[in-house]
């Protein structure tokens, strides 16, 4: 049939209106969390409500676009607004899964969703699923994002990565056995409300941010708290430590959320002291082995070139950088800057540009957490 013979009804676009976090009552929130359990691409603990109520409770900017269809909320866009009339997903550069929990037919376009939160542009780094609702238009590039799929068990992923990785998998086993012969007993312990860890492992995040020239996450109050306010584990997210220790000592640990089957593995960090051992690698492949047993099915590594993502990462996904703009010379710029960076990634000629570019980032990255 031609497509212009249809003559089936085009839904109406949803209304959308912008309300504070602090509005975010039980009834929209089990509205929220019945349109997650209806789709799996909203799974990830980022796209739970009480992780958008976390970020209010640190922030004073944390805003809620809600998309309704005859009074009744189907859709939920939570975003940060800076002084300049620009929107961020909730949490910023810390959010590495966002997008509108909503049915495909519930997804406001990028105009109605600009115009109805009073935001000039809203700029999107991890965009799950960017091909709907006409946001692909305003999409500058793709990027993978990885995750350790245990939905068989432990014993299914790691027979599949010891395919590909056989060598560093064995290699860890030796690595386990030289730990405890000479530091002392190693032990697990999987999700536990730890503060005194968090400390620690807050403090070797900050040194290994300044020894790779990044910018420091925790260099900012508001981050240090918000991880502290999610280890209250309220409304069923839970923010979680996972350490090893040998000997009695914290050689290593994570800091992570969990929700339900679904655990993002966020914030690891290790005692250089015991470098020599993978204490980083000995905790995630404890975290898989450990996990299933707690209902685990899928932990979340996200994005980045690190060696363990590609090492224990068996299952892939992808996230798009988008800036939705009302103004049309600003979404192209966008796009040209987007196209001059990946040609300086990739040129020989763009060395002295990223030499200058990587002594600029930890000032742009500071602000950008502000």
């Amino acid at each position: 049939m031609d497509p212009q013979d249809d003559d089936s009804p085009v839904a109406a676009p949803p209304v959308v209106r912008e309300i504070g976090a602090a509005e975010l009552d039980a009834d929209l929130r089990r509205s929220w969390q019945a349109v997650r359990e209806s789709d799996p691409r909203f799974s990830s603990p980022y796209f739970h409500p009480e992780f958008t109520a976390a970020v209010a409770d640190v922030r004073d900017d944390v805003r809620v676009a809600v998309c309704e269809r005859d009074g009744r909320a189907v859709g939920f866009f939570p975003f940060q607004r800076d002084a300049s009339g620009d929107g961020l997903p909730v949490g910023g550069r810390l959010c590495d899964f966002h997008g509108v929990v909503a049915a495909d037919a519930d997804v406001p376009s990028p105009g109605l969703l600009l115009s109805s939160c009073g935001l000039r542009t809203l700029r999107l780094e991890n965009l799950v699923a960017e091909d709907r609702a006409g946001f692909d238009a305003h999409c500058l590039g793709t990027a993978e994002t990885r995750h350790i799929d245990l939905a068989e068990g432990f014993d299914a992923w790691h027979a599949r990565v010891r395919e590909t990785r056989g060598s560093d998998i064995r290699e860890l086993g030796r690595k386990r056995r030289r730990l405890e012969r000479d530091v002392g007993k190693i032990s697990f312990k999987l999700c536990a409300v730890d503060h005194e860890a968090l400390a620690t492992l807050i403090e070797w995040k900050s040194r290994q941010y300044e020894r790779t020239g990044l910018s420091d996450v925790f260099g900012v109050d508001w981050t240090r708290r918000l991880l502290t306010r999610l280890l209250d584990g309220r409304d069923g997210l839970s923010g979680c430590v996972t350490s090893l220790r040998a000997g009695g000592r914290l050689v290593a640990a994570q800091f992570g959320m969990l929700d339900a089957s679904v655990w993002h593995y966020w914030f690891p960090a290790y005692d250089l002291e015991f470098a020599k051992y993978s204490p980083g690698s000995l905790l995630l492949m404890e975290s898989a082995r450990v996990g299933p047993v707690e209902g685990v099915r899928r932990i979340d590594l996200g994005r980045g070139d690190e060696r363990y993502k590609s090492a224990f990462g068996d299952g892939v996904d992808r996230v798009a950088e988008c800036v939705l703009t009302r103004n049309a010379w600003r979404g192209s710029s966008a796009k040209i800057v987007f196209a001059g960076k990946r040609w300086l990634r990739r040129s020989p000629w763009g060395a002295p540009v990223r030499y200058s570019a990587r002594l600029l980032r930890p000032w742009r990255e500071r602000n950008r957490f502000r």
